[in-house]
């Protein structure tokens, strides 16, 4: 897993992508983080302990995954959109176990 994160105008933002060497998008986050251990902190939550996780379709009939904290703000989704809410759910469980099974590399 590699960690990318840029500043924009209102804060960072955190993008998990697949490895250094495959720059495909799987987790973003949704909100800005005020500093670089924000970003990982959040990051890295989504590896951790049971997560409020939901699958949400969107306009065009596709599925996203969102995970949000305990006051139900969405503060991750999937970066990709998915054929059903079951497939959503599963693509969460991959990204759950790689991260409980790696660290996270910075760029």
């Amino acid at each position: 897993m590699r960690l990318v994160i840029k500043s924009n105008p209102d804060g960072l933002w955190w993008t998990l992508m697949s490895s250094a060497d495959d720059s495909r998008p799987l987790a973003r986050g949704t909100r800005p983080c005020r500093d670089v251990a924000a970003c990982r902190a959040a990051a890295s939550m989504l590896g951790g302990a049971p997560l409020h996780k939901s699958a949400h379709q969107i306009g065009d009939g596709r599925w996203r995954w969102q995970v949000t904290d305990a006051d139900g703000t969405v503060v991750a989704e999937s970066a990709d959109t998915f054929d059903s809410a079951a497939e959503s759910g599963y693509a969460l469980y991959e990204l759950r176990h790689e991260l409980a099974r790696s660290t996270l590399a910075p760029r």
